[in-house]
């Protein structure tokens, strides 16, 4: 006759042969090492069912692959869980949106500064009556002003997409303005917006930061 005992630590409903008693079994559920009983013990009225308890013996999925099994240790993907689940998407954006706000701020501010320099400049060739090449003056304090103005431009369009990239709203700008922040040619504060620039592609790159934008 089977004999039938209940784990010790979980209460599980447990079977397996007479010729068994006295061995050593672990409880498929909850990994208890317990003896089996020389008597069997009276089932509950709920578990006399055609299908009985499950076998101590029995290997459990992971003990038939020769793994060892320990109930107490954490899911493969516990860590990666954990390092994704804790950290909200607006808080991994906000850091590196303000880096670029205040770098982009700071270029924009050197770009009116240098605007202001090479226009200071064409007046006073303008005004020069003895200048040797006037012509050639003007066409390079022209150009110079047009780049800063382009500069002015393109870190408008960083400050706005990082404001927008810190609110996580308008994934395209937000793009827009890390992948502006990362071209040196662009940029009046190159090495202190180029790190930052990097760091929000990769950011925006996650897919939960992604699906969190509206």
């Amino acid at each position: 006759m089977p004999i039938e005992f209940r784990c010790t630590s979980c209460g599980k409903l447990l079977r397996t042969a007479d010729e068994t008693a006295g061995r050593e079994a672990q409880c498929p559920a909850c990994g208890t090492v317990m003896s089996v009983p020389e008597t069997v013990e009276a089932a509950a009225p709920e578990a006399a069912s055609p299908f009985g308890g499950e076998n101590p013996f029995e290997s459990s999925s992971a003990d038939r692959h020769g793994d060892e099994v320990n109930p107490y240790e954490a899911p493969a993907d516990y860590a990666s869980w954990q390092s994704q689940s804790l950290t909200p998407p607006i808080e991994r954006v906000r850091i590196p949106a303000i880096c670029l706000m205040v770098g982009s701020g700071l270029g924009i501010v050197l770009q009116i500064a240098s605007v202001g320099f090479y226009i200071v400049v064409l007046i006073a060739a303008m005004n020069e009556a003895e200048a040797q090449e006037p012509a050639e003056m003007y066409v390079m304090t022209a150009a110079q002003v047009g780049s800063g103005v382009l500069g002015i431009l393109l870190r408008a369009v960083v400050f706005f997409g990082a404001i927008k990239m810190k609110n996580l709203q308008n994934y395209g700008l937000s793009m827009a303005a890390a992948i502006i922040a990362v071209i040196p040619c662009f940029s009046a504060c190159c090495l202190l917006e180029l790190p930052f620039g990097i760091w929000a592609l990769v950011v925006l790159s996650n897919a939960e930061v992604k699906q969190a934008f509206r």
